[in-house]
């Protein structure tokens, strides 16, 4: 993966923190990798439709957030795109949050 559009990635993640849900961030961090720019659009691999579809329902308020922080870099939206091969890469996934030992409810 070229190391500017890593870069950019993680970058955009690291903004989006406070502006989307943990779940939809974790999904982003979690399940989605930046593929390519074309036309000015990023493009996003996932690996399933489930996860392209809660994507894409906060795909507006992803868009206004590049728009708003990312014009500079050439990109002024994105797509996100089921990937025939979803590599399971830890160096292409960045992690943002810090493992938890404690259950849903706060318990350990």
């Amino acid at each position: 993966m070229n190391t500017d559009l890593l870069e950019l990635w993680k970058k955009l993640l690291t903004s989006l923190e406070g502006t989307l849900t943990r779940p939809v961030l974790e999904a982003l961090a979690n399940s989605a990798i930046p593929s390519k720019v074309a036309d000015k659009m990023l493009i996003i691999s996932v690996p399933n439709e489930f996860i392209k579809k809660l994507l894409n329902e906060r795909k507006a308020l992803i868009t206004e957030h590049i728009q708003s922080y990312f014009l500079g870099e050439g990109i002024s939206g994105l797509e996100f795109a089921v990937a025939d091969h979803f590599p399971v890469d830890e160096t292409v996934q960045p992690t943002l949050f810090e493992e938890s030992s404690t259950g849903r409810d706060g318990s350990p």
